[in-house]
């Protein structure tokens, strides 16, 4: 009785937990409503129609992109979406400027770009003129992803380091206080994909191979201590391996710690290659060194923009060869990172580009990784064949 009670207060819980995030959701499509400012003739817009995308914090992601690029976000025919909105997800009621649809916007014979998601097979026509038609898919890791007539959106930063970007972007040219650096939970377990399917080592051999090399390193026990061995130039222990669950660095002072080292080691997320850490080092100009450059779309490129790594004995390698790299070559690296974040991700770049090739009467496919969503595809690597 005592077990059946206590399921039954955590299934309460729950349900009243949801309910609160709906009406929170419906007051947000009500202020979307009512409270937006009117989109002016001048005002870049895309118009959405997203029907389903029920995983928490990839739908902000998607439309976050076009909003840091200066984009008013336009729902239509969204209403269940934003309804059934959850997690960071939930962050897109505060996408500067976000409103609903409405039909005054067609004033003057305006047309808009217009991103879709979950419609089906049969695309009924919207009620305005379409500049750039961008057909979102989320078969990002299938074959169908490299067909031609598709654009693979960049994989980001962490939703909420989205705004943070330009200050990101203004730490490039400071002075770098250490060579190396490691960040993570030494001992997080992987789904078994990262290695069978995409052949990547996972961090928590990376971590072991690093602490066993012999190569001289600093592990703080604190925050604190980070910040007191950064301020004295350490000048033979140039390496710096933090234990996440020992060392929690603020999420407001990741890119100022990020920014005082010139090389991250850029392990793959839980179940794929791309983790928000490496896009948040190359934002500040930090250089990889990573096994999976190979999976970026384009590539990193090992010696232009990156350090690269085949397995757990040369991760130790490659750490060897960026601390003994002279300054002349690492300043070269530096340029090609920031090159590639400002060409391939900024999407102050990459969203013109978009909608430009989305503006033909084929229109474009705009892949997006959205994670375990876009894995458990038919198409992707280990994905579970249907019966």
């Amino acid at each position: 009785m005592e077990g059946g009670a206590r399921q039954w207060r955590i299934h309460l819980h729950a349900r009243l937990l949801q309910a609160g995030h709906q009406l929170q959701n419906l007051l947000g499509i009500l202020r979307m409503w009512r409270g937006a400012a009117p989109v002016r003739p001048g005002d870049p817009c895309l118009v959405v129609t997203i029907r389903s995308f029920q995983h928490g914090r990839y739908g902000f992601q998607l439309l976050n992109y076009f909003a840091l690029a200066g984009y008013r976000i336009v729902f239509f025919r969204s209403h269940g979406f934003l309804a059934r909105l959850s997690g960071y997800d939930r962050m897109v009621f505060q996408l500067p400027g976000a409103r609903l649809w409405s039909r005054d916007m067609t004033l003057g014979g305006r047309a808009f770009p217009w991103l879709r998601l979950g419609m089906g097979a049969a695309v009924k026509a919207p009620p305005f003129d379409v500049s750039a038609d961008l057909a979102v898919d989320l078969d990002f890791f299938g074959p169908a992803g490299r067909a031609s007539g598709s654009y693979p959106l960049p994989y980001f930063v962490h939703p909420l380091l989205g705004r943070q970007l330009p200050v990101a972007q203004a730490r490039r040219a400071q002075a770098r206080r250490a060579r190396v650096l490691m960040y993570g939970q030494p001992d997080l377990t992987t789904d078994p994909v990262l290695e069978r399917h995409f052949g990547l080592v996972p961090r928590s051999r990376v971590f072991d191979a690093l602490m066993g090399s012999g190569i001289p390193y600093f592990a703080p026990d604190d925050f604190a201590q980070l910040l007191r061995w950064l301020a004295v130039e350490p000048a033979v222990t140039r390496c710096c391996l933090i234990d996440s669950r020992k060392v929690w660095i603020p999420l407001d002072r990741w890119f100022e710690v990020l920014s005082c080292f010139d090389f991250f080691v850029a392990t793959p997320g839980f179940c794929m290659p791309h983790a928000h850490n490496l896009m948040e080092a190359m934002a500040v100009g930090t250089i990889p060194i990573l096994q999976y450059h190979h999976h970026l779309r384009p590539a990193l490129t090992p010696g232009v923009d990156c350090i690269g790594f085949d397995d757990r004995v040369s991760s130790v390698t490659a750490v060897e060869a960026a601390l003994g790299m002279p300054d002349a070559e690492v300043a070269a690296l530096r340029r090609g990172v920031v090159d590639y974040f400002d060409r391939e991700v900024d999407p102050m770049a990459v969203v013109p580009r978009i909608l430009s090739r989305a503006a033909g009467p084929a229109g474009l496919k705009l892949l997006f990784n959205a994670e375990e969503v876009s894995l458990r595809l038919p198409g992707a690597p280990g994905a579970v064949a249907p019966k």
